[in-house]
């Protein structure tokens, strides 16, 4: 799972839009918060990369997350209910 297909300004203006106090992304500053997604966007490419070649399933959260992720674990209780 990862966002292979945002911009490190994406995945920024997303982690400031949704964050809490509770967040850990909370207290740090804008260029720190930038450097991370830049690292994790670096990651997520080379997750996809990797779970292509090893034919495990990834899932891409760039665009419509939370969909994404709703369609993902219905995806997965079907797979366990033998659907």
């Amino acid at each position: 799972m990862g966002i292979p297909n945002q911009t490190a300004q994406q995945h920024f203006s997303e982690i400031r839009k949704y964050q809490t106090e509770r967040d850990w992304t909370y207290h740090r500053s804008d260029e720190h918060i930038l450097k991370h997604a830049k690292k994790w966007i670096e990651r997520s490419k080379e997750y996809e990369e990797e779970c292509k070649k090893l034919n495990i399933w990834y899932v891409d959260t760039s665009v419509d997350r939370e969909k994404v992720l709703q369609d993902t674990l219905e995806t997965i209780a079907k797979k366990i209910l033998g659907e």
